[in-house]
């Protein structure tokens, strides 16, 4: 099985979302995410990459 080389995760609901990164990560993908949902992922110690760094660029849209 090939896993993806990145993964965009940006989540309302994050209930399983620590494990399933985890599980990318352990198999080398590259974990991205927006706010809230990064900041979930780093408070778990889980690898990951904000949208912002990413795409070298400041936060691009509002969620009201």
């Amino acid at each position: 099985m090939s896993w993806p080389r990145a993964a965009l995760l940006s989540l309302s609901d994050k209930s399983g979302v620590i494990e399933f990164a985890r599980a990318l990560t352990s198999h080398g993908t590259r974990v991205v995410a927006s706010g809230g949902t990064a900041t979930h992922l780093e408070n778990a110690g889980v690898p990951v990459t904000r949208v912002e760094e990413w795409t070298k660029s400041p936060r691009c849209w509002v969620v009201a």
